[in-house]
């Protein structure tokens, strides 16, 4: 908590200082009569010469006295003036900045009693400064945040926090509900007691409400793709299974070609539910908890590895795993990234004998990390579209595919305050990179892979 700030000295101190001035005029002026006297008494013998001396001592005294007091009055008065002064600047100041800031301030006694609110509070909340200044913060407070705020007060005048920010909901004079960001710090008074409490508070209504849109598009987003994913997948089923029937059983009563439209029909199936099922993963990004445990990166490359093995992704190309950081990202989340950058690779970058390298790097909180090839390459143009949904690229015309793996692995690391590119390898190839912020401290949760 902080102390409240004033131009003026405290009421100790100025008591202080006239007990200061009276104590040195009784010692000055209690030594000049006694020093006074003494040295007339030995330097006079005459009794008239001696009492016209110490006449002219009392008045020379006299005037001294008069214009010490003068200087120290004057001095004295000064020095408060000049502080009135610069507490009143003080004072106009804050109430420029007061009244004319865009967020709302409000003043509050320890009670939670309001005494002053500027203009953008009371517009935040639809009521007049007067009719606040009967109320108390708890008036204009949502019914569900009240607990918590009157916790977040306590922990403030019992010390415990110096300032607390934190977003709660307000009550206007219509009857909405509106957001706002509260940051409430509380002043100390000469007594070191809580003095009163000033609170910031900004209007966060419209990013709260869409936020809220956000999350109900996102939902239906997420059934619209169950959906796709299932029953729209559901019908396939069976037109896959009657089209291999039909060429099994009817091979011989049915010409070429049309055994030819049996296998199109089945392939055509067997692709829908591919993107079905790449669509229901791609919606399903982010869902996942962010592990306590950190990841060792390496193994789950190679756990991918072996599994691209078993799905005869290999025609005579090495994979080399490199130095790799220890993830704080969830497992089935760095799996897909790996699956599909290096599965990519296999499908498009690479021809036999040829090498994709594997590794990574962490820089602060953020892990870096990529697979390269050394193929043929992505032309500069598509660089930037590579990673759009359903796009596929010169290279990935011929081949099969979605056009969604890359699109999932932007997804992953833009959930992790990153993203995904691409850029050249020297001499010929892609190197795709990735960056997430997992919130590891660099040199605590790094080690290499």
């Amino acid at each position: 908590m902080s102390t409240i700030p004033t131009g003026l000295p405290s009421p100790f101190r100025d008591h202080l200082a006239p007990l200061k001035v009276a104590l040195y005029y009784c010692l000055a002026a209690g030594s000049w009569i006694l020093l006074s006297d003494r040295l007339l008494l030995l330097v006079v013998q005459d009794a008239d010469q001696l009492s016209r001396l110490q006449t002219v001592k009392g008045w020379f005294f006299v005037l001294v006295s008069s214009l010490l007091l003068f200087w120290l009055v004057w001095h004295y008065l000064r020095v408060v003036h000049r502080r009135e002064a610069q507490l009143r600047l003080s004072e106009e100041r804050f109430r420029s900045i007061f009244e004319t800031a865009a967020a709302g301030m409000v003043l509050m006694h320890p009670d939670g009693g309001i005494f002053q609110a500027n203009p953008a509070f009371c517009r935040f909340t639809g009521f007049t400064e007067e009719e606040l200044v009967r109320m108390e913060i708890a008036d204009v407070t949502h019914p569900d945040d009240r607990e918590r705020t009157l916790e977040n007060y306590q922990s403030l005048f019992s010390g415990q926090e110096e300032s607390i920010h934190y977003e709660k909901r307000y009550l206007t004079l219509d009857g909405r509900t509106v957001w706002g960001h509260a940051s409430v710090a509380c002043l100390l008074d000469r007594e070191n007691l809580p003095g009163y409490c000033i609170g910031l508070v900004q209007d966060i209504t419209e990013r709260k409400e869409a936020e809220e849109a956000l999350k109900i598009a996102h939902r239906e987003l997420e059934a619209f793709v169950y959906t796709v994913s299932h029953d729209l997948r559901s019908p396939l089923t069976p037109i896959i299974g009657y089209a291999e029937l039909l060429a099994e059983q009817c091979c011989d009563r049915l010409n070429e070609q049309e055994l030819s439209f049996l296998s199109e029909i089945s392939s055509s199936g067997s692709r829908m539910v591919v993107l079905m099922e790449d669509l229901l993963t791609l919606a399903k990004v982010g869902q996942v908890e962010q592990p306590n445990e950190p990841l060792d990166a390496g193994e789950i490359v190679r756990e991918v590895v072996r599994g691209l093995v078993l799905q005869n992704r290999w025609d005579g190309v090495s994979v080399e795993v490199g130095s790799l950081p220890f993830l704080y990202v969830p497992r089935t989340l760095v799996v897909q990234i790996f699956d599909n950058l290096i599965g990519n690779a296999l499908r498009y970058g690479c021809t036999s004998g040829g090498v994709v390298e594997v590794g990574g790097e962490r820089r602060g909180e953020a892990a870096r990390l990529f697979v390269r090839d050394h193929g043929f390459g992505i032309p500069a143009e598509e660089r930037d579209c590579i990673f759009d949904v359903f796009y596929r690229g010169t290279a990935g015309k011929d081949t099969e595919g979605t056009g969604i793996g890359l699109a999932t692995v932007q997804k992953i690391a833009r959930l992790f305050s990153g993203r995904a590119w691409v850029e050249e390898t020297p001499g010929g190839g892609s190197t795709f990179w990735v960056e997430m912020v997992d919130g590891s401290k660099d040199g605590e949760r790094d080690r290499d892979g």
